[in-house]
């Protein structure tokens, strides 16, 4: 979709609908309700550990949908997103229990899962200046668990862009309906798929 002639990915109409859905959702219950948050809303995250002491830092905060790198799957794309990763020095962190400036260990998580997950694969990076379309094909299971202990999601969608280019290229997208069939909808185009 357009806004102000600007090329907009499905992501980002997905959030632009739920956005300008919110006010009519609260219509709805008793005024005070956000129904989008109340579906869509999990808290992620970030835990810092010093190497020395074992001090932790925990921050917390809401998200909407998971933002992930491509991976050969959904669930590596998580798993990857989720490993602990080492800061270098140049990002040293300032350990809040020994004082000392530290090449911590930082771990990403879901730390409340929501009801309806949305992950949204980063298409597009950098290289040389140059913004491209990352082309790299991403399964997807039926099934996904981003918390151990939590429930499991139930994949009902995906939305798949078609084309080379950044700017360039035609949107379809799966769905699977009540009667546990794949559809594949292309415009005005809706036919059974095998899952």
């Amino acid at each position: 979709f357009r806004i102000t002639r600007r090329q907009e990915d499905a992501h980002e109409l997905l959030r632009a609908l739920l956005d300008a859905a919110e006010p009519g959702f609260k219509k709805l219950g008793d005024g005070d309700a956000a129904l989008v948050p109340a579906l869509f809303g999990g808290t992620q995250s970030s835990t810092l550990s010093c190497p020395s002491c074992k001090f932790e830092s925990v921050s917390k905060e809401p998200f909407l949908d998971l933002s992930l790198e491509p991976d050969a799957s959904i669930k590596a794309a998580l798993a990857a997103w989720q490993k602990a990763e080492v800061l270098d020095k140049a990002n040293a962190w300032r350990c809040g229990g020994c004082g000392r400036a530290v090449r911590a260990t930082k771990r990403l998580g879901v730390e409340a899962a929501p009801e309806v997950l949305v992950v949204h694969l980063k298409r597009f990076g950098e290289a040389f200046r140059v913004i491209r379309k990352i082309a790299r094909h991403v399964a997807f299971e039926p099934r996904l668990e981003v918390k151990k202990g939590a429930p499991s999601y139930l994949l009902r969608g995906v939305v798949a862009h078609h084309g080379r280019a950044m700017r360039a290229g035609h949107y379809t997208a799966y769905g699977r309906g009540r009667d546990d069939k794949w559809r594949h909808f292309d415009d005005d185009d809706v036919r059974l798929v095998p899952e």
